[in-house]
Parts: C-alpha cells; sequence; structure tokens
C-alpha cells in the first residue's frame, strides 16, 4: 500500500525487496531430430510437421512407432551371388550384368549397367527402369582414348594393350611403345629381359627397362587412364573406366564430369562353398528410428522430434528445410540432428547441411547443428579422406562465424543398436529367397546326413516364398527352424544387421553432449569419452591421418572418432567448422556463450522498459555478476577469483552516452574467462647429472 494512500489512522506495514532478480540458467542439452517416421499420427492428431518434445525412447516409440512390430515396415535387402550391387559415390546403386534388369530390383535413383551390350539404364524412376539405355563408351574401344597432358620424364601405360608410352617429351607423348610385361613386381630377378617394362598400377609407379639382368631400383611416377577429353558422344553418354573402375556421366552440356563413381569389384560381404554373397539395402534407411536409438544409449534425455513423413513419402529437401524453419519458434532445442541427411543425394544432402548451419548461426544462434559426412563409411584407395574432403569443398555457412555454430563428426560407427532379435527373413526381398534357399542347400547337401526332410520342407518355404511344398511349415516357422538347423543362415543375417548397424554418429554425439552437460557442465569438451553401443569406427583413423581432420588448411576441422586399445572407442576431437578462428575454435566454448548468452538474455527481460537509470544498472549488474559467480564456482570460468574469471559493466560513461539513454539504449558490458580444452599436452624429458 502506497504511503499516498494512507487516510485513515493505523498501522500499515510494507514488504521491500532485499534481493534482486536472479539468472535462470536456461537447458544445454535439448536436441531437435527431424526426419521420417513410421507413423505421422497419435490418438487421432496428426503429427507432422509438429514438433514433439518427449523423454523417453518408450515415449517415441509409442508416438511415432505401430506397437505391433508384425505391421511395422521392414527395411530390406537384396541377396545377390554375383557381387553385381555396387554403391556410387553419390550414395546410389549400380547393378551390374546379372541378374536380369527386373523393375523389382534396385530403386528409384539408381543405375542398372549391361556390360554386354554396353548400355546404362537410369535412372530408376517411379519405381521403373528405362526400356532403352545411354551407350556405355569404353577405353578400349570407341573414341579413342586420348591422353591426359603429362610432365616431360612421365610414363603412361594401357595395361589392357599392354603397353607403355614414354617417357613424355617436349610436351607429346611418343607413337612407339614398349611391351608391358605385368602389373605387379616380379619374384625373380630373372623375370623380363632386358629392355622390358615392370608396372606397379597400384603404387602408379614404373620400373624400367632392365638392363644388364636387374631392374633398377628408381622409379618413375605413372599417369592412370582418365575419360576421353573430347569425343564425339552427345549429351547424356556414360564413360567406363576399365582401369580405374569409375563409370563417368551422364555427359552434360558437351563435357563429361570430372569425376567419376567407383564401380571396382569388392569382396563379397558373405562366402559360402565357393559362392560370394552380396548385401545391398533394395529399400531406403530410416535413420531416424536408428538415430534415437543411438541417442539414449548414449545419455539422451528430453529432446523434439519433427516427423516431416512417414516411410511412404518420398526424400524431399524442401520437407526438411521446411521443419528446420518450424524450429525457429521453439526456443529451448540446443542442438540440431538430421539423420536423414545421409540418404539423400549428395547435392541435396550438402545444400540441407547449409541449410542447418545457417539456421543456427544466423537466424537461431542458441543452437548448435550437429553434422554426418555423407559416405563416411568406406573411402577409394587413392583418397583416404575423400568423403571429407568433399564435405568441405561443399558445405558451409553464408558466413564464416556461422561455421563455429556447427560441429561434424568422423567417421560412420559399426553399432550394436540393432540386435538378433530385430533381423529376419522379413529384411530380406522375395527375389533374393531363391539365392537364400541355394545356400541352404549347398550347407545341407554338405553334412554327412544329406538334407533331413524338415530342412528340405525349410529351404521349400524360401522357393515358395511362403509356405513349404509339403504344407508343413510357414516361412515364419521355417526362419525361426533355421536359427538352430542351420550354422550358414544365422551368418547371413547377421551381415545384414551389420549393414543396418552401420551408422552415422551425429546422433549418439547429441547424447553425449547431454551426458557431459549433465555431469560435468556444458564448458567441459564433449571429447576423451566412449562412444556406447558401437563395436568399431568403419574406418580407422590413426595419429597422421587425424592430422588433417583436426587442423586442416581450410579451418573447417572434422572431429574424429577413434579406437583405442584399452579405452574404447573414444570421441577424439572437439572443434567446430571454424576451427581456424581463435574465438570459436572449440565447441565447448561456443556452446558455453551460447549458454551463457541466452541465460543472461532471458533474466534481462524483465528490465525491459525499467526506468534507464543507476538504480537499474545497479540491479542488472548485481544479478548478471552473482550469476557469472555461480558459474565460475561450478568450474564454468577461469580464474583465481570471481573478478579474474569475469566483469560486467553497465552505465553512463562506462557503457553508454546521454544518446544512448535518450534513444532508450542501455548497453551492458560482460567479459568472460573461459575454459580452453587441453587438446595438445606436451611432456618434456630431460637427462640430468648424477648429484650423489
Amino acid at each position: 500500500m502506497s504511503t499516498t494512500t494512507m487516510k485513515t489512522p493505523g498501522v500499515y506495514i510494507q514488504e521491500l525487496d532485499a534481493f534482486g532478480n536472479s539468472v535462470v540458467p536456461v537447458a544445454t542439452a535439448v536436441p531437435a531430430f527431424i526426419g521420417y517416421t513410421e507413423k505421422t499420427s497419435f490418438n487421432g492428431k496428426s503429427l507432422k510437421n509438429t514438433a514433439v518434445k518427449i523423454t523417453s525412447l518408450t515415449q517415441f516409440q509409442s508416438m511415432f512407432e505401430e506397437k505391433e512390430a508384425s505391421k511395422r515396415p521392414k527395411i530390406q535387402f537384396n541377396i545377390t551371388t554375383d557381387s553385381q550391387a555396387k554403391v556410387l559415390a553419390s550414395g546410389a546403386s549400380i547393378y551390374i550384368d546379372t541378374p536380369a534388369k527386373s523393375d523389382a530390383m534396385g530403386t528409384n535413383g539408381e543405375y542398372y549397367l549391361d556390360t554386354t551390350a554396353k548400355k546404362v539404364f537410369g535412372p530408376k524412376a517411379s519405381n521403373k527402369w528405362p526400356t532403352t539405355g545411354v551407350a556405355l563408351i569404353s577405353n578400349s574401344g570407341s573414341p579413342a582414348k586420348v591422353y591426359v597432358p603429362g610432365q616431360n620424364g612421365q610414363f603412361y601405360a594401357d595395361v589392357k594393350a599392354k603397353n607403355i608410352y614414354g617417357p613424355y617429351k617436349n610436351n607429346a607423348w611418343p607413337s612407339a611403345t614398349t611391351t608391358l610385361i605385368g602389373e605387379s613386381k616380379p619374384d625373380d630377378q630373372n623375370d623380363g629381359a632386358d629392355g622390358d617394362v615392370y608396372v606397379d598400377t597400384k603404387a602408379k609407379k614404373k620400373y624400367g627397362p632392365k638392363k644388364n639382368g636387374k631392374w633398377p631400383a628408381a622409379t618413375a611416377v605413372l599417369l592412370g587412364e582418365n575419360p576421353p577429353a573430347t569425343d564425339s558422344s552427345a549429351d547424356g553418354a556414360f564413360y567406363l573406366d576399365n582401369t580405374t573402375n569409375n563409370l563417368y556421366g551422364p555427359k552434360k552440356g558437351g563435357k563429361w564430369p570430372s569425376n567419376g563413381d567407383d564401380i571396382s569389384t569388392v569382396a563379397p560381404d558373405f562366402s559360402f562353398n565357393g559362392t560370394g554373397y552380396s548385401i545391398s539395402n533394395a529399400t531406403r534407411i530410416h535413420r531416424l528410428h536408428s538415430a534415437m536409438r543411438f541417442f539414449y544409449a548414449n545419455g539422451g534425455a528430453e529432446c523434439y522430434v519433427i516427423s516431416v513423413g512417414d516411410y511412404k513419402d518420398p526424400l524431399n529437401a524442401d520437407d526438411i528445410t521446411g521443419a528446420i524453419d518450424l524450429l525457429k519458434k521453439e526456443t529451448e532445442p540446443t542442438m540440431l540432428v538430421v539423420p536423414d541427411v545421409v540418404e539423400f543425394d549428395i547435392d541435396n544432402a550438402y545444400a540441407i547441411q547449409g541449410y542447418m548451419i545457417n539456421h543456427c548461426g544466423e537466424e537461431m544462434p542458441n543452437r548448435v547443428a550437429i553434422l554426418d559426412i555423407p559416405g563416411g563409411y568406406s573411402e577409394p584407395n587413392d583418397s583416404s579422406t575423400a568423403s571429407v574432403d568433399q564435405f568441405r569443398d561443399r558445405v558451409s555457412g553464408t558466413v564464416q562465424k556461422s561455421n563455429s555454430y556447427a560441429v561434424a563428426y568422423y567417421p560412420w560407427l559399426h553399432t550394436t543398436v540393432y540386435q538378433a532379435s530385430d533381423i529376419s527373413y522379413q529384411n530380406i526381398t522375395e527375389d533374393s529367397f531363391v539365392n537364400i534357399a541355394e545356400l541352404l542347400t549347398a550347407e545341407f547337401t554338405n553334412t554327412k546326413k544329406g538334407i533331413s526332410s524338415v530342412q528340405a520342407s525349410a529351404i521349400s518355404c524360401f522357393t515358395n516364398k511362403g509356405k513349404s511344398t509339403d504344407g508343413k511349415l510357414t516361412i515364419d516357422v521355417a526362419d525361426a527352424a533355421l536359427q538352430n538347423l542351420s550354422v550358414q543362415y544365422p551368418i547371413l543375417l547377421s551381415k545384414v544387421r551389420r549393414k543396418l548397424n552401420l551408422m552415422a554418429p551425429s546422433a549418439a554425439m547429441a547424447g553425449i553432449y547431454t551426458a557431459v552437460d549433465n555431469s560435468q557442465g556444458v564448458w567441459k569438451a564433449p571429447a576423451n569419452v566412449a562412444v556406447q553401443s558401437v563395436i568399431a569406427p568403419a574406418i580407422k583413423i590413426d595419429h597422421d591421418m587425424q592430422e588433417d581432420l583436426n587442423v586442416p588448411l581450410d579451418g573447417k576441422s572434422v572431429c574424429a572418432i577413434r579406437a583405442f586399445k584399452g579405452m574404447g572407442n573414444m570421441v577424439w576431437g572437439a572443434r567446430t567448422l571454424d576451427g581456424n578462428s581463435n574465438d570459436w575454435r572449440y565447441v565447448n566454448i561456443r556452446r558455453t556463450l551460447i549458454y551463457l548468452e541466452q541465460s543472461i538474455k532471458e533474466a534481462a527481460k524483465a528490465y525491459v522498459f525499467a526506468p534507464n537509470d543507476a538504480s537499474t544498472w545497479v540491479n542488472v549488474q548485481s544479478m548478471i555478476a552473482n550469476f557469472l559467480t555461480g558459474v565460475w564456482k561450478q568450474g564454468g570460468l577461469v580464474g583465481p577469483k570471481p573478478a579474474d574469471a569475469f566483469s560486467v559493466s553497465v552505465g553512463l560513461g562506462t557503457t553508454m552516452t546521454n544518446d544512448d539513454i535518450q534513444n532508450g539504449r542501455m548497453i551492458v558490458a560482460v567479459k568472460v574467462a573461459l575454459s580452453h580444452p587441453a587438446e595438445f599436452i606436451e611432456i618434456t624429458f630431460q637427462q640430468e647429472m648424477q648429484k650423489a
């Protein structure tokens, strides 16, 4: 009651505030996941394009997945016996020669290469292969191979014709050739005659000519074969480089693409009795489900989920970017994760990741984007970090500082997210059942007892794609029986499970951020931490390989996940994509500043429209200082005393002028000393003289 209202004699009580407002810390570990889900509605209400907050894996499954396992869509795989399914660098697949091209084989966007007819069919669209193919130009046919320009002294090998050209002289290749005796170093010095030449195509070096019965130790750099520089082929043509096994095309604008897709023969995923079996996914792998499992296995807690569609919907980059825009209305999420981005074609994948960076760095600077490396599970022999190099070339924020709001992790991981009980015949296409029947027949025939009636009945379930010929078994029963009757069938299913368990690390990192924040604080770098539910990284990174990942010239650092004996699979990097910045190099620095900024920002809203005078300035300064003192006590700021760890300034003549006050501006200057990680520890040893 104000004293101005005291008109009646009596005793009046007034309560005065003894303490000013306080800063309430904002949450630091609330990721937002965007992707496709089994269901897009719950209890009759649509969840599509809606930010839904969940607190457990059970809640996610109840809202976004079918309750009955039998109703859940299965990710299916093709089992082929000739290794013809090759994964392209773009993420699509190319099928070579056999089985006969059918619409049941492959998914939209993939290609089919008929090396007999020398034609390429694709890309597959609307679940149908094109009826006409594009003529395939081979390096052994027409147009004639055009040699790439070399440097004087270099050699060029045509391993198909077994001829070698060189040395390159006066900027021209000689027409004369020397016989090429082989592609591997002779075991015996007596192999080959004087004048012969030997080429190591893997090391790209040339030995020879042999002289006085001895091979020279000195070698020369060998140029490999390239697609033709000029030719008469029309746009849309493809070019197969038989030496490097790279497929170039389609030709566009009269030019060949500079990079090809490796379709070299790879070792089969599974072998038995002299037959190789290759496993390739026939349907798109929907990543959000497994990402949520991976997230909670690594310490995940509260998070937001935005479903952009169900499993029947095609991939659409606009759906993902539209969902990212929806997050502008949500202030709580502090991380952005899009597990499905690695399923998009390369151009769309990188476009989405650039959109993620700009969203975090420019539009919503209260969160960071955790990025995966598309294709970061397998690298070509001639480049150990090809996927990382491509990622760096294609992904960036619009402004340099936005890169500090993004963190990338590499490589992909072999996980245990899917268990043996999750995999069955339902994960294999019906077209592949015949190959499974052949595998089982070969296995049981090799036994001393031969094929029993039960085994034959189980095999016929796959031959008939459903029920045994004698009517005694269904394929469900046969699947369960073969888990015990067969040795090879469970192994084959384990290979399918391995394919599903190959996962990008972003979801696990979101869980690790959460666990580290809750146990040690956002200022602790989320590194030197073991990734849970992981068998091994898909690519083994050593000390030398990580040098370029961690400290590249362009500053786009990529955080490595490495396996250490006795330690496990460890996160071994804590740098943002702005690795050349002394201010924003480390992810914990960026996230700690976000935490401090957003916490103080929310508390300062209480003083909007308050009198811009000394009384308000003192309250604001005290409020912020008290908050930062608490952070300092927890170890979030460094310094022997609070005055060394931070400073808060506000006032006329200090941070503001009369003009600022007249224009309604109250300016507060906050300086903080943040804790940087000890990334490099140097221990110096020196001998000293014996003292006694």
